[in-house]
């Protein structure tokens, strides 16, 4: 009899870009963040710099969220100047659905998503509220890579990563990753293997 081995490879941001993850339930969403958060430190093998700004839209004030935002603009634009990477920085936004009906907190977030990968600066957005009032085209062409945890359905599964699929993961430990035009199952409940994803691949 065959038993399927998972193979693991290194998730990592420079690859990505940008990551949507989007799952129905809150708690998951936040736990998967939350290991993401744990996961993020310096590259040992070649001493490579990085820093975390984490905002909390269910603690943080929008206006706090913006003026955060800004600040990462600011420095974002300096790096423009310098044409200098100087070192990798991770914005990471728990719930962005809170910011959507804020105009210019939102503009803020689209600005670093549309220029700050091409100077080490990359943002990680989580949300529960799967809409297409949420996750809109926008949205989707300014995160290429986009992860799904459990869904409702077969609509929400497909809001977010263009099939269906994810509307049969297990509520903890499966996700599914959306990657230049492939889907790849995930699994990030092994504190080893959290930032890895099984080489299982689906067109």
């Amino acid at each position: 009899m065959n038993v399927f081995e998972p193979q693991f490879y290194p998730f990592t941001l420079p690859n990505a870009f940008h990551l949507l993850i989007a799952g129905n339930s809150r708690q998951e969403v936040d736990y998967f963040i939350n290991q993401t958060i744990k996961s993020l430190h310096p590259n040992e093998s070649n001493n490579e710099p990085c820093s975390t700004t984490f905002l909390d839209t269910r603690e943080m004030p929008l206006p706090i969220i913006n003026d955060k935002l800004n600040a990462v603009i600011e420095g974002l634009e300096l790096r423009y100047k310098r044409q200098k990477m100087e070192h990798f920085l991770t914005v990471i936004i728990n719930d962005f659905a809170d910011i959507v009906p804020d105009q210019a907190t939102f503009k803020s977030m689209v600005k670093i998503a549309e220029k700050g990968r091409r100077v080490g600066i990359h943002l990680i957005a989580g949300t529960s509220h799967i809409n297409e009032d949420v996750i809109t085209g926008q949205i989707k062409a300014l995160f290429p890579t986009r992860l799904a945890l459990h869904t409702s359905n077969r609509k929400q599964s497909k809001l977010v990563l263009d099939c269906a699929g994810a509307e049969l993961l297990a509520d903890h430990g499966e996700c599914l990753l959306f990657h230049i035009d492939t889907v790849s199952h995930c699994l990030y409940d092994d504190p080893d293997a959290v930032g890895s994803i099984n080489n299982n691949e689906h067109e």
